[in-house]
């Protein structure tokens, strides 16, 4: 049986034209919800090059320490904006330092996790949003329909829940506001996080933050 190409529309042309200097292909794809192979092609096809990837960077021991301590207590994406990472890299990290697969108690949602959730509930994916706040899908889908009484824009988005062709021109404004205000979320709780660590060490004498 032949596979079924989908032909690709003016404006995901626009768009590959104007991100590719900015974003990895394999961003784009996941975006477009295309194979990075075909985001390639098409990008070969118009003479586009992408930014070129980074090099892995090295782990110091502060930063294994930093992940060590804080893996549990703190989201990937703060763990991820602290060292300056990707989030995909700290989960990868997590991995290598068999630091996963072992029982948590369940961690208490703050306002700031709240916030993130309902803002990102219209656009973003699930598992992205479980990710950004270091829970589970399952956990994330019953906070929004049993504290938050919110559903999924069925209009955007599959019924399997696969990541959406591309959004309306006129969600594209929302969106960007969208992400400026998860941005703050995140660097707002960071910032709290920190301060409440710096406090608890100032009133321990002899005791030292690792970070």
């Amino acid at each position: 049986m032949s596979r079924v190409t989908t032909r690709w529309s003016s404006e995901e042309v626009a768009l590959l034209r104007d991100m590719s200097e900015r974003v990895y292909a394999q961003d784009i794809a996941h975006l477009l919800a295309r194979t990075k192979a075909s985001v390639a092609c098409m990008a070969y096809s118009m003479g586009i090059k992408f930014v070129a990837q980074k090099p892995s960077r090295h782990w110091s021991d502060q930063d294994n320490a930093f992940l060590v301590e804080n893996h549990r207590v703190i989201t990937n994406q703060l763990i991820a904006d602290r060292l300056g990472r990707t989030r995909d890299a700290i989960r990868r990290r997590i991995v290598q330092l068999r630091l996963a697969g072992h029982p948590s108690p369940a961690r208490r949602w703050t306002e700031a996790d709240d916030t993130y959730l309902l803002l990102a509930w219209q656009t973003d994916l699930l598992k992205d949003i479980a990710a950004a706040l270091g829970r589970t899908v399952a956990a994330v889908l019953t906070r929004a329909k049993s504290e938050h009484k919110v559903s999924r824009p069925a209009s955007y988005y599959a019924s399997n829940g696969q990541s959406y062709r591309l959004f309306p021109p006129e969600l594209r404004e929302l969106i960007k506001l969208n992400s400026k205000l998860k941005k703050g979320i995140r660097d707002e709780e960071h910032r709290r996080l920190a301060g409440a660590s710096l406090s608890g060490a100032r009133s321990a004498p002899g005791q030292s933050l690792r970070c």
